[in-house]
């Protein structure tokens, strides 16, 4: 198992991929973030004061760790995800992997936990990265950054519930590329659902009433719950169990399909 694990982590970390999504993500932020701040620094009007604030850390949670791991963070998580096995099937790297593997369920919690590591990391590169953005941002608007230990606490508690609400979609990305042996599988599965959910649900509480309860145990709305997006309250604890079952059901029907799977043929 230290073994397998070992040889993940070390795959993942001279993979470009791995370092090149959280550039991607880094950028994108701070794309949105600059043409945030370059119209506080320019504009005058009466909102001027409003926008500059939007700058500061007053927006960090929704704007900076929203934006960078709430979004697009889930977005690169579900590709790497949906890679750790789907690589293995279109490389045709399953076999010998499973050759030398003790057993199969160790490989599949080899990677899992490698997913996990990866997770943090990338997280904790992003909230570091995003700090120093939001007070480059501050100071360039000319506003007190308004940071704090009690901010950054605050932001270290939302930011592991960003993390913690986006294992669902990864589980889901991880399983699917494990049953159809496709990263394309896994990433449209898990995306799909990602944007979908809420729509389908909509409609299918205009078609009965009974469906506007069950939304409630979806896994959208309960992202929302921990997050703090909701305006429905599901409360914390329960959006929190309910997420981790999700996850546990995904991974459980990856590991029930890969151990019984003859990967003989590829």
């Amino acid at each position: 198992m230290i073994n397998l694990l070992s040889s993940e982590l070390f795959r993942m970390r001279k993979r470009a991929q791995s370092w090149l999504l959280i550039a991607i993500t880094f950028a994108l932020t701070a794309l949105i973030y600059g043409g945030f701040a370059i119209a506080a620094k320019v504009n005058s009007g009466p909102d001027a004061q409003n926008m500059r604030n939007n700058v500061t850390f007053e927006s960090f949670h929704d704007m900076g760790l929203g934006v960078s791991i709430g979004f697009l963070g889930s977005l690169m998580l579900v590709i790497i995800a949906a890679g750790l096995m789907g690589n293995e099937f279109s490389w045709n790297t399953l076999r010998p992997l499973v050759a030398r593997s003790q057993t199969r369920v160790s490989l599949l919690t080899a990677k899992i936990v490698a997913m996990v590591i990866y997770a943090l990391i990338f997280v904790a590169i992003l909230f570091i990265a995003v700090t120093g953005m939001y007070f480059i941002g501050s100071w360039f608007v000319g506003e007190p950054a308004g940071y704090s230990m009690s901010v950054f606490t605050d932001s270290l508690g939302f930011a592991a519930k960003l993390l913690y609400s986006n294992l669902p979609y990864v589980a889901l990305a991880f399983m699917l590329a494990t049953l159809f042996k496709s990263n394309a599988a896994g990433i449209a599965g898990a995306l799909g659902l990602s944007f979908l959910e809420e729509p389908i649900w909509m409609l299918l509480g205009l078609a009965s009433d009974a469906f506007k309860g069950a939304q409630d145990w979806g896994i959208s709305a309960n992202v929302n719950a921990l997050s703090g997006f909701s305006a429905v309250d599901i409360g914390e604890g329960r959006a929190f169990v309910t997420l981790a079952v999700y996850a546990l059901v995904f991974l459980g029907i990856a590991y029930a399909v890969f151990t019984r799977r003859d990967v003989t043929s590829g």
